[in-house]
């Protein structure tokens, strides 16, 4: 009932403004379908379907109150039933009994107002070398949940990790590996003795050019394909792609697709090879070559190598061929919006017709994990982890109501509180919103917190058990009439 009447008002709303044609472009049903929403009065007594007109009007591109009027005549023809019209909403009442046997018959069922699509979504995207990091964290869970939520509302998600393995980083750490390396010390801790070369290698290219022209012409051997050079970057890249396996499974995330930066190098250098061909291809003062769109883009160094803009765009290029996706997704930090932008721009110059489809699901930032000593920066990810679980098992020997069997089922239990706790801190506040990862926050077993679903998930399930009776879908609906149990129906329906 409910997703079938979203989907009608959508379609009239569609219908009206159509016959109007005072849109900014031509309209479409599901553009609508997001400002259709389930709500209940302020004494959860009755449902109903609420239509705002400000929200509407941004949609259209003018003022909704413009045509409210014809607006309430059309859906009430449409719909066979009376609106109510107030505090600048349009709302049209449902039936009470039959929403809740609907929402309770239909609970955990995915929705069916939106016709299937084809996503790629493009997260976590670590960089070769470096440990992951709690920034990295983020875009991973956020990533994750976009997809679990897309796949849910029925849509064809392919969920891809695009690797950081091109650059001039890749030169300093080779130069840096032969100064600063250690063969002993690269098999006892891979990624953490990476770091810690490539963070000498850079202090010292900071302050000694030729180190640093000598990490420039690593990269150079490296783009030409020189075996040795390339034989070692292959074998750090592989123990970087050993260490992240580790941690997607501990935190339960998958992909369906690894990418990687340097795949596409060869073609984004024919992609500058056509476009100087076709005298597309521009000169800066410096000597750095680019694209006019509605603005200089650069896209080549002076010395004609790539740019990492120029290796995205050769990517997008190929995920629409090879996957024909409806929308493309880039899970990334809101410090890249820049980049995302030009991205797009770059596409619509080229002539591609889905440039809008290329979309930047911006995150803030992460400032620290705050402790006893302060905040940490640069916390890695396995140990933000280790440290939740940690606190975790610590809580539980001090709760007077934990009931574990033996020491091996506390550990384990203590590794899926940590793991929510960490998980559900990162999705609770608003995405765009800088963050300081709060250990007390995280670990709090009231309000929105990891801790909190796990015991109310335990509580349920243990209810279930000692019930000793199947669960049973239908109910007497009509003896719902709390407003707790309408609020409780409307949740779950949306």
């Amino acid at each position: 009932m409910v997703s079938a009447l979203r989907r009608k008002i959508a379609e009239q709303i569609c219908q009206s403004a159509t016959r109007l044609a005072r849109c900014r472009d031509e309209p479409s049903a599901h553009r609508f379908l997001p400002l259709v929403k389930l709500k209940t009065d302020k004494s959860c007594s009755v449902p109903f379907l609420a239509i705002s007109e400000s929200e509407l009007g941004g949609a259209l591109g003018f003022g909704a109150e413009e045509f409210r009027g014809s607006l309430k005549t059309d859906l009430e023809n449409a719909l066979s039933k009376a609106l109510v019209s107030e505090a600048g909403e349009l709302a049209v009442p449902l039936e009470r009994v039959t929403f809740l046997q609907e929402s309770l018959s239909k609970a955990g069922c995915p929705p069916c107002f939106v016709p299937s699509m084809c996503y790629v979504v493009d997260f976590s995207s670590p960089n070769v070398a470096k440990p992951f990091h709690v920034g990295h964290l983020r875009s991973t869970v956020l990533g994750h949940s976009l997809c679990n939520l897309l796949s849910f509302a029925g849509h064809h998600v392919t969920r891809l990790n695009y690797l950081g393995d091109w650059g001039t980083q890749c030169g300093l750490l080779i130069a840096g590996f032969s100064k600063y390396g250690s063969n002993e010390e690269l098999v006892r801790d891979p990624l953490k003795h990476l770091l810690s070369v490539y963070v000498a290698a850079n202090a010292e290219a900071e302050k000694n050019p030729g180190f640093r022209a000598e990490a420039l012409q690593h990269f150079a051997n490296l783009e030409a394909g020189q075996p040795e050079v390339l034989d070692q970057w292959q074998k750090w890249r592989q123990l970087s792609l050993d260490g992240y396996d580790q941690q997607y499974k501990r935190l339960g995330v998958s992909f369906d697709v690894l990418d990687a930066e340097s795949r596409h190098s060869r073609a984004a250098l024919q992609l500058l090879e056509r476009l100087r061909s076709e005298n597309r291809l521009t000169s800066r003062g410096d000597g750095v070559l680019g694209i006019e769109c509605k603005e200089f883009v650069p896209l080549a160094k002076s010395s004609g190598a790539s740019l990492y803009l120029t290796r995205d765009v050769v990517a997008a290029l190929e995920r629409k061929e090879k996957y024909n996706f409806d929308w493309a997704y880039y899970v990334v930090d809101r410090s890249q919006a820049e980049h995302f932008r030009r991205l797009a721009l770059v596409l619509e110059r080229l002539g591609v017709e889905w440039s809008d489809r290329v979309q930047h699901v911006s995150f803030g930032r992460i400032r620290g994990v705050s402790s006893r000593k302060g905040v940490s920066e640069g916390m890695l990810l396995d140990d933000l982890l280790n440290e939740a679980v940690h606190r975790a098992h610590h809580a539980m020997e001090q709760a007077p109501t934990t009931r574990v069997q033996d020491e091996a089922a506390a550990q384990h239990v203590a590794e899926q509180l940590g793991l929510a706790a960490v998980v559900v801190n990162f999705l609770r506040g608003r995405r765009n919103r800088d963050i300081t990862f709060d250990w007390h926050q995280a670990l709090h077993a009231a309000g929105d917190s990891g801790v909190s679903l796990q015991y109310a998930h335990a509580r349920l399930c243990s209810l279930e058990e000692k019930a000793g009776l199947p669960v049973e879908r239908e109910a007497a609906v009509d003896l719902l009439q709390e407003p707790c149990a309408l609020a409780l129906a409307v949740q779950v329906a949306r």
